[in-house]
């Protein structure tokens, strides 16, 4: 089975692109309320192949507060500039990354994931890492929005970087964090095209 994961779903435009190259499953997590209808059209749309979360992944379950709830920049941290402040903050839920992994993922199928979160890619990550779960997932696309966060900045996306060097495991690595914090959020949906269509040449 391929899989697709879409975290930081938004207004479904990735998952849209995955369904140009034969997932037989694209699994959308998007907790902001803003753009659940458009979400939900899309599953009913694709009811074979989307599955809908209106939640985001963390490290733990937990309840947390979206600050700017439908902007394209909407992050859990309260100190994260925002190109287009929506004012809408809204209470959502984070599933815990590594159970979700364990309960829904198999060994067996091929999992292509991309993550833009602004900022909570370190939380998902390090819960996929320290349970080992990470090794479920054969390609891997992150935006490391966490460098526009002032207390966590370049240092963090750096040290993310190292663990992901030092496991080894995934095939291919795509880390576009320094191209967005120059050239601006235009860019995200291309990189996004170019990289579904790279590896699923290779499948």
């Amino acid at each position: 089975m391929k899989i697709f994961l879409d975290v930081g779903g938004y207004n479904g435009d990735t998952a849209q692109e995955a369904l140009k190259h034969d997932y037989d499953l694209v699994h959308i997590f998007e907790p902001s309320r803003k753009h659940a209808d458009a979400l939900i059209n899309l599953a009913r749309s694709n009811t074979q192949v989307i599955r809908y979360h209106q939640s985001g992944l963390g490290l733990r379950n937990e309840t947390v507060v979206l600050f700017d709830s439908g902007s394209d920049g909407a992050s859990i941290y309260s100190d994260k500039p925002q190109p287009a402040k929506t004012g809408f903050h809204e209470s959502i839920n984070l599933l815990n990354t590594a159970q979700w992994f364990t309960k829904n993922i198999s060994y067996k199928s091929t999992v292509h994931m991309k993550i833009n979160v602004e900022g909570a890619e370190l939380k998902i990550l390090n819960a996929l890492i320290n349970s080992g779960e990470i090794s479920k997932v054969d390609e891997l696309l992150v935006y490391y929005d966490c460098v526009k966060i002032p207390k966590l900045g370049e240092p963090a996306a750096n040290m993310m970087e190292r663990k992901l060097d030092g496991i080894g495991i995934l095939k291919n690595r795509v880390s576009i964090y320094r191209q967005k914090i120059v050239r601006g959020e235009s860019l995200a949906k291309p990189y996004v095209c170019n990289w579904l269509k790279s590896i699923n040449k290779k499948a």
